[in-house]
């Protein structure tokens, strides 16, 4: 890896051994993507494979990308942060982190025409926001011009899966994979910017999401 100023700076500076590049299908040689998925660090599976969510949150991952009809191969993988963060906890001063990662980050998104933010840490990188559940499903338009998305993390689905939760406490894999499928409708023309805010249901019911996809 390319040890860079700002990676001296990093409170992840001592896991350097641990860095995960940006990543697409192994099997695409052409590394022009028109979406790149941002989470928030790499795990240690991702970074011994060298390859982006390849654990058990990118199994889930695959399988919203599946059903609304985006190809893993046909789009890039990268994080908010580059190295592994022991235990997967974000280090105290996560703000230097996300400065320090930034140019990589830069670099990751360039030349793509959607950027869909996985995660608190992603927002944040990319907005200043914070309260991925309040604004989740929102489109933000980056420096640059290209339309943000954001919702949250897969592993945040799996962790509320086990937990003991009513059923009204836990956000549907359903309505992360709409936040998604934004992503083909900008790609496919739609004016994004033309496009209004709603109020946002955090842990909406079963009828109030069938509502919402009748609407």
């Amino acid at each position: 890896m390319e040890i860079r100023e700002g990676c001296r700076r990093c409170p992840l500076f001592q896991r350097l051994r641990y860095f995960l590049p940006s990543t697409v299908d192994k099997k695409v040689t052409d590394a022009r993507v028109d979406i790149v998925f941002v989470g928030e660090a790499p795990g240690e599976k991702e970074v011994i494979e060298q390859e982006g969510f390849v654990g058990a949150s990118g199994q889930m991952l695959n399988q919203m990308l599946q059903h609304v009809g985006i190809k893993r191969k046909d789009v890039r993988f990268t994080n908010v942060l580059k190295c592994w963060p022991k235990g997967n906890h974000l280090p105290d001063d996560v703000d230097t982190a996300i400065e320090c990662c930034s140019s990589y980050l830069e670099e990751d998104i360039k030349g793509a025409k959607v950027v869909v933010g996985l995660g608190a840490l992603a927002l944040k990188a990319f907005t200043g926001y914070s309260g991925i559940l309040n604004r989740r499903g929102s489109v933000y338009e980056l420096d640059d011009g290209k339309p943000f998305i954001c919702t949250v993390h897969p592993s945040y689905l799996r962790r509320i899966q086990y937990a003991k939760k009513k059923e009204r406490s836990v956000l549907p894999p359903i309505v992360v994979e709409a936040d998604i499928a934004k992503a083909l409708r900008i790609l496919k023309g739609e004016d994004w910017k033309g496009w209004k805010s709603i109020p946002v249901i955090p842990y909406p019911s079963q009828i109030e999401i069938e509502n919402f996809l009748n609407r």
